[in-house]
């Protein structure tokens, strides 16, 4: 890479991290399923120098960091996993401009590996996966140099970036795998310098099996995916445009992977060819198959940049800017889910809430998981079931379900929480001081 190149692969960050961090920046909470929990587990980390729940460190470990210097949490978790993930478009550039020389397609592939819906989803809810993607653009980029040029530094960039995919999502990992695994096959007369990445993924996968705290565990979740595919194979209700979007792409690569390209290129595209259908096949058990649609970002990036290389030299600029201007109108549609998993009102009445509890001198108990995150980042003092005999329970309200028996402490619009006191037999337990619902 040149100048020019190092221009144009700071532009992408720059461009990708603004794509990503804007639809964040305006949430009024961190938005995702899973936002809260990241504030649990880095805030916990920083009180306490270790992890509250065990998952793949590395993530947690640098948006501590990023708290340390920005000195809040919440907007750390953001601004860490938008960078991050938009660092990945360094690799990915880096990738289309060795196997096909133009900066356009280079170009491209970049800036589609983050400027697509799948990407926004990760980014702003599934931040482990979404910041692992640069170790896996990373991997798939070193193992490919390594196979093209056997030189000793790309070895070592493919064990490093393997290592450090492991410890930040089991997802990016598998995948990572899966790229390692079809190169081997695929890299013709060159097989024995694909032989290392293949040797190195099945090494860590037999190390992380025999020590998984490594990475919390998470190895486990791979093994669990494969026996329920196994036990309980069958179809399910998919949508028809996501399977025909997998189809396109799997195509598009196929085709220039058996038609028209050689040597490392269509090793590339038929690999991604496999695993972007891989993703999205139906046979996939629901729970599992959504989260696996999200990694198409991956194949999605080669196919953009590989078939905009193979236009003529003329034409490129033109395929290029049509093909991502089709990806990205599609991730500027998906900022619409990009919002947080309770209003903030929720939030406020939750607070309320925990406190008439502890005003009681009750434990907290807040069992559902989506709720309960955001209960822990407002105390340390939450429990998921009873542990004592006095107790309120904090519930988001579910009108499909009734509500929980017990004292009510307080009834608001969102939140319901009621209370479970030991009392003699005979006595009628006093109900608790104060109004039942919130100050307007």
């Amino acid at each position: 890479m040149d100048f020019l190149d190092v221009i144009l692969a700071l532009a992408l960050v720059a461009l990708a991290f603004a794509f990503l961090y804007y639809p964040m920046a305006t949430t009024p909470l961190v938005p995702g399923i899973d936002g809260p929990y990241y504030i649990v587990q880095v805030r916990w980390l920083l009180k306490r120098g270790w992890l509250k729940y065990p998952d793949p460190p590395l993530a947690f470990y640098v948006m501590a960091l990023v708290a340390l210097l920005v000195r809040d949490v919440p907007t750390a978790v953001e601004v860490t996993s938008a960078l991050v993930t938009a660092f990945s478009t360094i690799p990915a550039y880096a990738l289309v401009r060795r196997l096909t020389g133009s900066r356009a397609a280079a170009f491209a592939a970049g800036l589609a590996a983050v400027a697509n819906p799948f990407v926004v989803r990760l980014s702003s809810d599934f931040m482990k996966n979404s910041m692992g993607l640069l170790w896996l653009y990373s991997f798939i980029y070193f193992n490919y140099s390594y196979i093209e040029s056997g030189r000793a530094r790309d070895l070592a960039g493919l064990l490093a970036s393997l290592a450090l995919c492991a410890l930040t999502h089991i997802l990016d990992y598998g995948v990572a795998l899966l790229y390692a695994a079809l190169a081997l096959p695929l890299a013709g007369k060159k097989w024995r310098r694909a032989l290392p990445g293949a040797i190195a993924a099945a090494l860590s996968l037999v190390a992380l099996t025999l020590a998984p705290f490594i990475v919390g565990g998470d190895v486990f979740k791979g093994y669990a995916f494969v026996e329920e595919l196994t036990e309980e194979l069958e179809l399910e209700l998919v949508r028809l445009d996501w399977i025909a979007f997998s189809i396109g792409i799997f195509s598009s690569l196929a085709l220039y992977g058996v038609m028209g390209s050689s040597g490392e290129r269509r090793g590339l595209a038929i690999a991604s060819a496999v695993i972007g259908l891989a993703l999205n096949l139906p046979i996939i058990p629901a729970k599992w198959l959504f989260r696996f649609r999200l990694m198409t970002a991956v194949p999605l990036s080669h196919c953009i940049g590989l078939l905009a290389a193979s236009a003529e030299q003329r034409g490129r600029l033109a395929v290029a800017a049509l093909l991502l201007s089709l990806v990205a109108a599609m991730g500027f549609e998906a900022y619409r889910s990009v919002r947080p998993s309770i209003p903030p009102p929720a939030l406020e009445e939750l607070k309320i809430a925990m406190d008439r509890a502890k005003a009681l001198g009750a434990e907290v108990v807040v069992p559902n998981p989506r709720l309960g995150y955001w209960a822990e980042v407002l105390s340390d003092d939450v429990s998921r079931h009873p542990t004592s005999p006095r107790y309120v329970v904090i519930v988001l309200k579910d009108f499909r379900r009734p509500p929980p028996r017990g004292i009510p402490v307080f009834d608001g619009r969102f939140v319901l929480a009621v209370a479970h006191f030991p009392r003699a037999a005979g006595s009628r337990p006093a109900p608790p001081p104060g109004p039942r619902t919130p100050p307007p």
